[in-house]
């Protein structure tokens, strides 16, 4: 059943979209199959009726993750998108609404779910309980979502270490337009500049891997 579209903005064409990579990687790993759409941010940022008509190529389940700098542009064009499509389901992940994730969902009732941190064990998870039917989410880290009308936030104890050995390459159309292939060694940043949101969703010691 592929009822699932996994989107990623990308900043740089030459560059693998790392992030959508490795929630690839969970996804796969669970069996859950899904469809990944890659949106370059040139083409779409300050442009919502671009970005929305972007979206709705979407399928049922939609989750997106995002920085902050396109956290804003993506809310204007979900409030559309769920206009138009009340039955989409729409999961919002990454570093622009992790610090944030209570606030938003108190604010826009257009989006269902959000996933703090590292997404790539909490989505698949989130995603079966979805297509079960089942509404006991209170065993998913980190999620914030809706329950009797009040927003319900889990416990979220920072991004997980257990970082997967390679994301899956294997999902990127055209590779060959890829110059740069990256892995992750580790979450978060060790420094603490006053004005990057990095250091708050960091995990307390940014380990690499063993």
């Amino acid at each position: 059943m592929n009822n699932l579209t996994l989107i990623q903005f990308q900043y740089h064409s030459s560059f693998s979209p790392l992030g959508a990579l490795y929630l690839a990687f969970g996804l796969e790993k669970e069996n859950i199959h899904f469809g990944l759409k890659i949106c370059p941010i040139d083409k779409y940022v300050n442009n919502l009726n671009k970005l929305y008509s972007f979206l709705t190529k979407s399928k049922d389940i939609l989750a997106i993750g995002c920085w902050s700098d396109m956290l804003p542009y993506v809310v204007g064009a979900l409030r559309k998108l769920k206009q138009n499509f009340p039955k989409k389901i729409i999961i919002l992940g990454g570093i622009g609404p992790t610090e944030a994730a209570e606030e938003i969902l108190n604010e826009f009732e257009f989006i269902d779910f959000i996933i703090k941190g590292c997404g790539v064990y909490l989505l698949p998870k989130l995603i079966k309980k979805i297509r079960n039917g089942c509404t006991i989410l209170d065993d998913i880290d980190g999620l914030v979502y809706r329950y009797n009308n009040a927003v319900i936030s889990n416990y979220y104890k920072g991004f997980y270490l257990n970082i997967p050995d390679f994301p899956a390459y294997h999902y990127i159309n055209n590779i060959q337009r890829c110059s740069h292939f990256g892995i992750f060694t580790s979450y978060g940043c060790p420094y603490k500049c006053t004005f990057c949101i990095t250091r708050s969703v960091s995990p307390k010691n940014c380990l690499q891997k063993s």
